[in-house]
């Protein structure tokens, strides 16, 4: 068991790697905000804030009373309905 984990721990010690670097270039070369689901949830860029709290306050009312996300389908609903206000810059 030993060797096997010893030939696989490189690779997830990669992946890791590679998943923090990832995170670093969007946080500081895209300017992506990173938010806490109990913070403030309007970013410098975006305001997700302001459009959950006037379309979804129920999902902001449960986060805050339980602590705990809502039903995945719920929240995956309002998250897919955020996403359809965007439209794609051209370039």
């Amino acid at each position: 068991i030993d060797k096997i984990i010893g030939r696989i721990y490189p690779i997830f010690g990669a992946i890791l790697l590679f998943s923090a670097i990832g995170v670093f270039a969007g946080l500081f070369i895209k300017g992506y905000p990173l938010i806490n689901i109990w913070d403030n949830w309007n970013g410098a860029l975006v305001s997700y804030g302001d459009y959950f709290d006037a379309n979804h306050k129920d999902l902001l009312d449960e986060i805050a009373n339980t602590g705990k996300l809502p039903e995945t389908e719920k929240l995956d609903a309002a998250i897919k309905e955020y996403a359809a206000t965007f439209q794609a810059s051209e370039k």
